[in-house]
C-alpha cells in the first residue's frame, strides 16, 4: 500500500508538471502568434504605404518632363537652324535621356501597380493576348510577327487580363531586344499541371550567365549586352511581382543549343 501511494504520489506530481508545462507552452504560442500577427499587418501596412508612395512619386514625376521634351523639339525644329552643331546635340541629349527617365517612370508605376488590381479573376486566353501584343510592337518591332512562334495549344488561365498582358509584353519585348534576329525562333509556350500553369518564352540568342540569371528579377539590373540595348530593368521585375501575386515563381534557364528561357509559374485557384 506505502508503494502504490508513492506512485500515484508521483504520478500526480508528473501529470501536475506536464500540465504547467503544456499551459506555459499554450501561452508562449499565442504570445508569439499574436507578436507575429502585429507584425504581418504593420509590414503590409509599410508595403501599401510604400507603393502608393512609389506610386504617388513617379506620376508626379512624371508631370513636368512631357513640357522639357515638348519645348526641346519645339526649340530643335523652330530654332535649330541657328544654333551649332553642339547645342544641337546637347539638345538631342536632352530629349533622349528625358524620354529614359518618361520610360523608367512609366515601368516604376506599372511596378506600383500589380498588386493594386482589383476585380474578379476571368479566363484569358494567352494565345490572343500574344495576338494583340504582336500588333503592338509592330512599331519598335517591324518583323516582330515574324520572329515570334506559339508552340499551340496555350492553355487559358484565371488571371487579370492586365497582368497577363504586361508580363507577356515584358517576356517577348525582353527577348526581342536582347535575342532578335540573331535569336529566331522566339517561341511563347504554356503547360499546365493540375492547378499550376506554367508560361513562358525561350530564344536562341546569346543566353545569361549563371550570374546574370540570378539577378535577372532585380530592379535596375541589366547584364552586359544591357549597355547596348535600350531598357529600363524593371521589365522582369514586374514578371517576378506578378509571378507572386498568384503564388508562382519567375525563373531563367539556358535554351537547349543556346539561348535563354525565362518562365513563370502561377497557381490557378479555379482551375
Amino acid at each position: 500500500m506505502s508503494g502504490s501511494f508513492r506512485d500515484a504520489t508521483e504520478r500526480k506530481r508528473v501529470e501536475e508538471e506536464l500540465r504547467k508545462y503544456r499551459d506555459h507552452l499554450e501561452d508562449l504560442v499565442e504570445e508569439r502568434t499574436a507578436t507575429l500577427t502585429r507584425l504581418h499587418s504593420e509590414l503590409a501596412s509599410a508595403y501599401q504605404d510604400l507603393e502608393a508612395f512609389s506610386y504617388t512619386v513617379s506620376h508626379d514625376l512624371r508631370s513636368p518632363l512631357a513640357p522639357i521634351i515638348g519645348f526641346a523639339k519645339l526649340l530643335k525644329n523652330r530654332r535649330g537652324s541657328q544654333l551649332d552643331d553642339k547645342a544641337v546635340d546637347m539638345l538631342e541629349e536632352i530629349i533622349l535621356q528625358s524620354e529614359k527617365m518618361l520610360s523608367l517612370i512609366g515601368d516604376l508605376l506599372e511596378l506600383a501597380r500589380v498588386n493594386n488590381t482589383e476585380g474578379p479573376l476571368q479566363l484569358e486566353s494567352p494565345e490572343r493576348a500574344v495576338c494583340e501584343i504582336l500588333k503592338e510592337l509592330r512599331t519598335d518591332f517591324p518583323h516582330a510577327e515574324e520572329w515570334v512562334k506559339i508552340r499551340a495549344p496555350l492553355p487559358s488561365v484565371h488571371m487579370h487580363r492586365t497582368h497577363l498582358s504586361q508580363l507577356l509584353s515584358n517576356l517577348i519585348g525582353n527577348a526581342l531586344r536582347y535575342a532578335g534576329k540573331n535569336g529566331v525562333p522566339i517561341e511563347v509556350f504554356a503547360k499546365r499541371r493540375g492547378e499550376r500553369v506554367r508560361i513562358g518564352v525561350c530564344d536562341h540568342g546569346q543566353g545569361m550567365t549563371a550570374h546574370e540569371k540570378k539577378r535577372a528579377f532585380e530592379a535596375f539590373f541589366r547584364g552586359s549586352a544591357g549597355r547596348k540595348v535600350p531598357g529600363t530593368g524593371i521589365g522582369l521585375t514586374i514578371v517576378a511581382k506578378i509571378a507572386k501575386f498568384y503564388e508562382g515563381r519567375a525563373w531563367v534557364e539556358s535554351t537547349p543549343g543556346g539561348g535563354c528561357t525565362i518562365s513563370i509559374e502561377v497557381v490557378d485557384r479555379q482551375a
